[in-house]
This record gives structure tokens, sequence and C-alpha cells, in this order.
């Protein structure tokens, strides 16, 4: 996103009242991460945006659903508020995406095309992708996990 101060400040508001609805989880350990990238670390951040994530542990399985719901919802808000306020960008760090999360949307199709060439060259079977949630060039939501 663009960075501004105000909205930056909303979010953190909204990000602990979000926690503070599900801090009975045991274990939970919530943070909220802001990566401010330079110009010249990569093409994408020429324009010198922020990086915002959610990391969230948590000890018991049995919490999964109610954590990855939360966060869930909250990312898909705050990342609205700024597509509202014309701050957001479309682009997500693979390594950091949600498993409901498409990082390659924000590619190049030209892009995504030749992963696809080298992957089939590389791994016709698709063992690697069957062996690792994530990197699915086939569909819109890279998600493997349990298979």
């Amino acid at each position: 996103m663009s960075p501004d101060p105000t909205v930056l400040y909303t979010m953190y508001q909204a990000w602990k009242t979000a926690i503070d609805q599900i801090a009975d989880i045991a274990g939970l350990y919530p943070t909220f991460v802001l990566n401010i990238s330079p110009g010249s670390a990569a093409r994408v951040a020429q324009t010198n945006g922020i990086g915002w994530q959610f990391s969230t542990g948590w000890v018991n399985a049995e919490d999964d659903l109610r954590v990855e719901t939360c966060i869930r919802q909250l990312t898909e808000h705050l990342h609205g508020i700024n597509q509202q306020n014309g701050l957001a960008r479309d682009f997500i760090y693979m390594g950091d995406a949600g498993e409901w999360q498409d990082a390659f949307a924000g590619f190049p199709a030209e892009n995504v095309q030749r992963m696809r060439e080298i992957r089939g060259r590389y791994d016709p079977l698709g063992t690697f992708t069957r062996l690792n949630w994530g990197g699915d060039l086939n569909s819109g939501v890279e998600l493997h996990k349990g298979e």
C-alpha cells in the first residue's frame, strides 16, 4: 500500500480490536508487521510502498478456524479500506500470502505462463506441487495442504 500515517494507525487499531476478540486463545502470539520497501528493492516497490502482514500463532488445533477466520476477515476488511482510499496495491508477496490468497494474480500473465512451462519441463509429474502446499499455477488459490 502507499504510506499514509492516518490509515496505518487506523489499521493498527482495527488489528488490536480484532486480536482482543480472540485474546482468550491459548498461546496466542499475534504480530502486525509493516515492511517499508525502498524504491530500489524491487520493481514492485518503486513507489516506496509498505507491505503489511499479520503473523499469528497459537497452541491448539481446535482454535485454527477461529483464528484463521479472524485474520482473514481483518485482512480483507483492511485491504478493502485501502482500496477505497486509493492506497491498495494488488501485489501479494508469495512468502507471506494467506492460504486463501492468490499470489500469482499480481504477476504478469506471461511470467505465470513461463513458470508453468518451467514446472512442466522439470517437474512433469507435479511432485513438488503435491508435496508442498502452495505454488499451484493451475488454480486461483494455491492450497494443497493435507493432500
